[in-house]
């Protein structure tokens, strides 16, 4: 396969599956939004606090294994597998188990049975892995945008079916179960793969290297959202953590919108040129401005359009989200790069080094929450910000020793879309004032119309031989 038109045509199937998730949630969360209020959300927020941990366990780092190894052979597979079954199996009793510990400490006890019904969502993570993870490998996105369409489209008309006819934050929780068992029947089917009884150490302690390292980055990556999660719901409850969960849904859907494609692809396409320094060199550069090219705008305008669109589109007992979202925002500009440091750390086999950035980060975050929870959700967004700025400068170098792209060839990769996106933050803010009067349909549409004829038009003028570049290094 040709580096350059295998990885175009895997960005694009990878583009068409988040963007489809990305429309198909998008409507879902903002029906949801309107039947449900803040405290639903809230109350799920916090059984997802201990869902997400477990779900690392059995998704995330297991799956990067797969795709990052060099040479794997039958027995790496299936000995996953296993390990991943067990797992499942034991994490899916451990938080049945814990339910009432969780309520507890929330102080909700509603969040018993909620967390009961969550639990098996993990037992299905666990065994959705394995061929996902095997669909990865072999660049077949396309395949993996089917099951995405049916597990989102599923998942999203059950839990609007369960809201209409009153069951609450069930809602939430039922379309997750849908979606998780939509998606793990249509991945079995696509990757053909059949667990035979071939369980052995030497290929299970071949992936434990790499396993234990991402597991460990991942871990720390966890605590860093949930200890403003848990802070939020302790101190200030159910329904302020609804407002952070709203603006922290959002800024992820414009993450997922923007760069998504290319970070997904990111992993396996580092892991196939790992020998050749090169060639990993002129892929990160690349992807990274792409990211830029589209992620400064969106989360710019994101914050700017902010006061119309979420009571727009949310309604009116959801407008105390508006400062939380600008504020999380400035930490999707800087998330919009930092995310493929990981990648390309992970993918040349190094994710002890990520390890140390994340560690770092989330030092800085814990002081920082615990000192400003205090002062309101949006103190909390501030901390978050301020904690992926300190470890921008760390993560940046680790990329350099890694692979000789210099922090200052990061940093130009940038310069255009900043004075791109300067620009269209300009235009819309005085378009913004000159329409102060007028109804907000009619100032978010014509903000959405300047900002990306502004943006545009610098692009064209200043950046078209760059672009064409990057594309065609992609």
């Amino acid at each position: 396969m040709a580096a350059g038109s295998g990885l175009g045509r895997a960005v694009a199937w990878a583009a068409a599956s988040t963007w489809f998730r990305l429309g198909v949630n998008f409507v879902i969360f903002a029906v949801l939004a309107r039947l449900l209020g803040p405290e639903a959300f809230g109350l799920v927020g916090m059984v997802v606090v201990v869902l997400t941990f477990g779900e690392i366990l059995v998704g995330n780092a297991p799956l990067e294994s797969l795709v990052q190894r060099d040479k794997l052979e039958p027995g790496h597979v299936d000995s996953m597998f296993w390990t991943l079954v067990i797992l499942g199996v034991g994490l899916t009793a451990a938080m049945m188990a814990a339910s009432p510990l969780i309520a507890l400490g929330f102080g909700q006890p509603g969040l018993t049975a909620l967390a009961l019904g969550a639990a098996p969502i993990l037992l299905l993570r666990s065994m959705t892995a394995l061929p996902e993870g095997l669909l990865r490998r072999s660049l077949r996105f396309r395949a993996l945008a089917v099951s995405t369409a049916l597990a989102v489209t599923t998942g999203g008309i059950v839990g609007i079916t369960l809201a209409i006819t009153g069951f609450g934050p069930w809602s939430l929780i039922g379309s997750q179960i849908a979606n998780a068992t939509v998606h793990l029947a249509a991945s079995w089917i696509a990757t053909g793969y059949r667990p035979q009884g071939r369980q052995s150490w030497r290929h299970f302690n071949d992936l434990r290297r790499y396993n234990l390292a991402v597991l460990g980055t991942r871990i720390l990556g966890y605590a860093n959202t949930a200890v403003p999660r848990i802070a939020i719901g302790v101190v200030l409850g159910p329904v302020a953590l609804g407002y952070f969960t709203m603006a922290d849904r959002l800024v992820d859907l414009a993450r997922t919108a923007t760069t998504r494609p290319l970070s997904t692809v990111g992993l396996p396409a580092f892991a196939r040129v790992q020998r050749n320094r090169e060639r990993v060199g002129a892929l990160f550069t690349a992807a990274i401005g792409l990211a830029a090219l589209v992620g400064f705008p969106a989360f710019a305008g994101l914050a700017l359009v902010a006061p119309d669109l979420v009571p727009l589109l949310f309604g009116d007992r959801w407008v105390d989200v508006v400062p939380v979202l600008q504020v999380l925002a400035l930490f999707g500009l800087r998330a919009t790069i930092s995310s493929f440091n990981g990648t390309v750390i992970r993918g040349l086999g190094r994710p002890e080094w990520q390890f140390l950035t994340i560690g770092a980060g989330l030092a800085i975050g814990t002081v920082l929450t615990v000192a400003l929870v205090g002062d309101g959700v949006v103190a909390v967004a501030v901390a978050i910000v301020l904690r992926s700025v300190a470890t921008w400068p760390l993560g940046s170098y680790l990329v350099w020793r890694l692979t000789g792209v210099s922090i200052a060839r990061q940093l130009v990769r940038l310069v255009l879309p900043a004075a791109a996106c300067l620009a269209m933050v300009g235009c819309v803010w005085l378009t913004r004032d000159l329409l102060v009067d007028s109804s907000a349909p009619v100032r978010l549409a014509l903000s959405v119309a300047v900002g990306v004829a502004a943006y545009g038009l610098v692009l064209a003028s200043l950046g078209r031989r760059d672009i064409a570049a990057a594309i065609g290094v992609i």
